[in-house]
This record gives C-alpha cells, structure tokens and sequence, in this order.
C-alpha cells in the first residue's frame, strides 16, 4: 500500500517549527513590549505548526482509510464472482447427475456425460486457484475452507474413476458429495462477503467524519465542552488582557468541537427519524452557541447558554426513552364473556387439528414419486378442509 507523499507539508511544519524557537530565543534576549510581542508571535508559530500536524495526520488517516477501503472493494467484487461460479458449478453437476440417472454404461450418450464430468473438474480447478488467490488477501478464509475443498476434490476423482470403471451408481454417490461440499463452501463465503459488506459500510462513515453515536455519548461530549469553558474562563481571569489575545485559538477550537457535535446530533436525530420538536430545539441551541463562542468567546453568558443546552439534551433523552417505553408491548385484562356452547366446537376443532398433524407427521418409507404423490394428496385435503 503507498504511503501519501508528506514532504512539502512536514518542511512547512518544520519552517515554523524553527521560526517558533527563533522568537522564543529573542524574546528571552528583549526587555518590555518587544519581548511580549516576540512571545505572542512565538505562540501563534507553535498554534499553526499544531494545526498543520493535525491536518497531517488526518490526512494520512484518510489516505489509508481510502486504500483500506478499496482492497475491501477488490476483494467484494472477487468473492462475489467465486460465488457466482461456484453456484453455477453446482447446478451443473446436478444436472449431470440427474442426467446420469437413467444411463447405462452402454448408453450411447455415456461417453459424452464422462466428458462433461471431466469439464466440470476443470471449471472446479479454476475456482480453487481463484480462492487461492483470494486467501493470499483474506488470511481467515485459509482454515474455514480446506476442508470442503478437499472434500470436492476428492469426490471428483473418485466420481471419474467410478464412471471410467462402468460404476455409474457410485459415480452418481460421489457427484452428490461433491454437490455438497461446493453449497457448504457457497454458504461459507456468503457469510464472509456478508461480512466484508458490513466492514465497507461501517468504514465510509468513519471516512466521512461522521462516527455513529449514541445520544448519551454527546451529552457526555457536551459536559466535557462546558468544562473546557470554565477552564477557559478561569485562564483568562488569570491572565488578564494578555490572556484574551492568547485564548483565540482555544477559542476557535472549542467552537470548531461544538460544530463537529451539531452535525452528529443531527446525524442520529435523522437515522432514528426522531427527536421532532425537541429535536429541532436542540440544534437549534447548539447553532446559536457557535454564534456566540465566536463573537463572545469565553464569558459567563456563553457558559449559560452552555448549561441550557445540556438540560435541553436531557430533556431529549428523557422524551426517547419514553417513546421506547410507550412502543413496547402492554398486557390488557380479557374484557370477552365466556360462552360455554362453544366448548364442543372449540374441541372438536383441536380434535381435528391434531388428527390433521398426525397424520402430517407419520413417518412412511415410500420412492420419491409416492412422496410428491402424497404430499399433493395433502394439500388439496388440507386446502378444502
């Protein structure tokens, strides 16, 4: 997998880094507003060699997220077209098979069913080299599938060796057990693209920047913000004047947070398709609390806002609670009067249901035609019943 080419953005990194220690160093040699000037431009420096880290890193997430995500693609497509022949494999041995049911060894058209065996030999080979393949990707699929791979090998051989030597019946044993192993092998990489399609979805919306979560998660996210901000008002007291300048980025982060939290609030409002009213209140608040993080910053009157905002969450949790608790299913007393003349037909009616299933349930050893024969008997009974 290629590694994202980073060069250009870790010299920029690097230049600031270098211009921050140069003013650290200048300052230390300057008296007064030279020296807060020299310190304030050191910081600014530090904040966007940060930033541009940041962006580095997400970048290269993404870069093997996408890689990621295409070799999950790949191998998608590849299973799918195993499945495909493989199912194709199996329906055409047991049209063979079947085919071979009322052929003799001295059938003319012996000779040409011996042949389509060994082309369905040849097609089979095919596969297992492309599963081959497939598990030099997909390390898990090397132990799950050897033996039934195995299996309808051998079962091949054994089934030309049968038919070559004029034992039809055996033949026809072991095209059965080759069926067999090629549907176990079906149902197993059903299971694994199933797998893999469910991998591919979870990992586009990790790429997307928008994680599932729950609304307990973000109200928790939220409290954590609302501390933030009273660490950042409790800093800037401190600081005084100096210490507003110096809040700005911090400032911007937390703001940038606070968006990030609206767009997964609104995320999971839209999957449930709930929240309604409250819902639109919600976002709303934390819509209006971006506004004034940046025009306002790190105030009393922000914070506040910051604490209605966690009781309007509450209020939403409260409110899905009790739309699950009002969806799930409730005993209701029987209101209906007890008739004693429909005892007789009520009986008469499980006498009958039962005779009906044991009649169903009798075990009787017949030839497949009596089977089918039977079985239509019942249906029409049980239709005009």
């Amino acid at each position: 997998m290629p590694i994202p080419d980073t060069e250009a953005d870790e010299k920029l990194i690097d230049m600031e880094m270098n211009q921050a220690r140069e003013e650290l160093e200048k300052s230390e040699k300057q008296e007064g507003s030279e020296q807060k000037e020299s310190s304030k431009n050191a910081k600014e420096k530090q904040r966007s060699a940060s930033r541009r880290m940041k962006e580095l890193s997400n970048q290269m997430q993404s870069g093997m997220m996408a890689m990621e995500m295409q070799a999950i693609e790949e191998n998608i497509e590849d299973l799918k077209q195993i499945l495909k022949n493989l199912v194709t494999f199996s329906e055409d041995q047991e049209e063979l098979m079947v085919n071979l049911e009322e052929v003799s060894d001295r059938n003319a058209d012996f000779p040409a069913l011996l042949k389509e065996q060994i082309k369905l030999k040849e097609h089979f080979e095919h596969i297992d080299d492309s599963l081959y393949t497939l598990s030099l990707r997909l390390v898990q699929l090397t132990s799950e599938i050897e033996k039934d791979l195995t299996n309808a090998h051998y079962n091949l051989n054994r089934s030309l060796e049968n038919m070559s030597e004029n034992r039809v019946q055996q033949g026809r044993g072991n095209q059965q057990y080759t069926m067999t192993a090629a549907n176990n092998l079906a149902d197993m990489l059903s299971g694994m693209l199933e797998s893999l399609q469910n991998q591919q979805q979870m990992g586009s919306g990790q790429g997307s920047g928008k994680e599932q979560m729950s609304l307990p998660d973000i109200i928790k996210q939220q409290q954590g913000m609302m501390k933030k901000m009273e660490q950042g008002m409790q800093k800037q007291g401190e600081q005084g004047k100096q210490g507003q300048e110096e809040m700005s980025g911090e400032q911007f982060q937390l703001f940038q947070e606070q968006q990030m939290l609206r767009e997964k609030l609104k995320q999971l409002l839209d999957q449930q398709g709930s929240g309604g009213k409250q819902g639109k209140e919600a976002l709303d608040a934390m819509e209006e609390l971006e506004r004034m993080l940046l025009e306002k910053g790190f105030n009393r009157e922000t914070l506040e806002r910051m604490q209605n905002l966690e009781y309007e969450l509450l209020e939403l949790e409260n409110a899905s609670l009790k739309k699950k608790k009002d969806n799930k299913r409730e005993a209701t007393t029987n209101l209906q009067e007890y008739d004693p003349r429909k005892q007789q037909e009520i009986l008469w009616k499980k006498l009958k249901g039962e005779d009906k299933e044991l009649l169903r349930r009798e075990n009787i050893r017949m030839q497949p035609d009596y089977q089918k024969k039977v079985k239509k008997y019942f249906e029409i009974k049980s239709d005009s019943i």
